[in-house]
């Protein structure tokens, strides 16, 4: 039996799966790894992580045999990665040297529990793995799926069937998107923060209760327009506006 090592680490989560590594250590065993993360996991940040990555020692393709045990700040295992079983509840084509990975479809996914221009709540990574950002993020809903079904009967195929709506979010002032199935969202009905205001303009556009013209809209979706409000500070007045 090949020899496996396990790597144990506490990091901070940034966006988009990059990590600030805070501590590390390498050991023979899953059990000797576990109780160092128990050590070590108590931060009072969600956004602090730790994981148990496993791999084959002196293998040439580690990443088909890696496995991973992602774990909260308390210690509780969030989810688990095994290669050798990311293709299971799969459909696997092989086509010139390559696998397209198609997802086994899950009718009941999908809902239509959400829709256009309602305000959303979408569930941190890596509780919600289609989630970029380490947080819960607040976002309006612009583009919704088809029931199965429907879809079949548009497409003549099985597979292919995309179940996530669209949600556009405010990421660094400018708006960007993401996709996003139904069970990793709940509907927001608190007040929106003040810095991210623009999400009631949008989601107002896609009701259809108030217009955003068209040349304006297109700047904001091209990343020229800054959408999150601000405050600055005045150097010749020394007051903040």
């Amino acid at each position: 039996m090949k020899q496996r090592g396990y790597v144990a680490r506490k990091y901070y989560a940034h966006a988009f799966g990059a990590q600030s590594i805070y501590e590390e250590a390498l050991f023979g065993s899953y059990d000797a790894a576990f109780r160092y993360i128990l050590e070590i996991s108590e931060e009072d940040n969600d956004r602090f992580l730790t994981e148990i990555l496993s791999f084959i020692i002196d293998d040439n393709e580690p990443w088909e045999n890696e496995q991973c045990w992602t774990f909260d700040r308390t210690g509780q295992l969030i989810p688990y990665y095994d290669a050798q079983k990311r293709y299971e509840n799969c459909h696997v084509v092989e086509k010139d040297g390559y696998k397209e990975v198609y997802d086994e479809p899950d009718p009941k996914s999908y809902t239509a529990k959400f829709r256009i221009g309602d305000i959303v709540k979408v569930s941190a990574f890596p509780w919600n793995w289609q989630s970029p950002i380490p947080v819960d993020t607040i976002g309006v809903i612009t583009d919704t799926p088809i029931h199965y079904d429907e879809w079949t009967k548009q497409e003549g195929k099985k597979y292919g069937w995309d179940n996530s709506y669209v949600i556009y979010f405010i990421r660094d002032g400018y708006l960007d998107h993401m996709h996003i199935r139904e069970k990793h969202l709940t509907l927001f009905t608190m007040d929106i923060p003040e810095n991210l205001s623009f999400l009631n303009c949008l989601s107002e556009h896609y009701k259809g209760q108030k217009k955003i013209q068209d040349d304006v809209l297109k700047d904001i979706y091209d990343g020229k327009i800054f959408v999150e409000k601000v405050r600055f500070f005045s150097e010749n007045q020394h007051t903040v506006t």
